[in-house]
């Protein structure tokens, strides 16, 4: 097989995993109408695509966040967790989105408040130079 169509393979495959099956209909729809040469609902199809990967990508995030946050997970699992979950989001949901960091950045603050560790302010100002702004 063509690399190309590999990785096109691939890339649909990992679509699968994360979206869920109304936004991937939309997608068909939408690679329908493009087909047929209808720009109009092709445009109309696309920003209804658009709003809901975001929507579908913000809700499997949140869902993960709280996997964690019921976990209890230690402050390393949740960092490599996260690390994880990098890997497999497109690069528009990574570490310096502010969104994501604010999130992660409660856990943290959760976690280093419930067992007062002494070391837990050097973590926390690491984390904050990770996401690209000063904590």
């Amino acid at each position: 097989m063509r690399p190309l169509l590999h990785r096109l393979r691939n890339s649909a495959k990992g679509a699968e995993r994360r979206l869920f099956p109304e936004t991937l209909e939309l997608i068909r729809q939408r690679g329908a109408a493009r087909a047929s040469g209808n720009y109009q609902q092709t445009s109309d199809l696309a920003k209804q695509c658009r709003a809901a990967i975001k929507e579908d990508l913000t809700e499997r995030r949140a869902r993960m966040l709280s996997e964690v946050a019921e976990k209890d997970m230690s402050i390393q699992n949740a960092f490599w967790s996260f690390a994880y979950i990098r890997i497999k989001m497109p690069l528009s949901y990574a570490w310096t989105e502010p969104l994501f960091c604010a999130h992660f950045d409660t856990i943290i603050k959760r976690a280093f408040w419930m067992t007062d560790l002494p070391f837990g302010y050097k973590v926390w100002q690491g984390f904050g130079t990770l996401c690209g702004y000063r904590l």
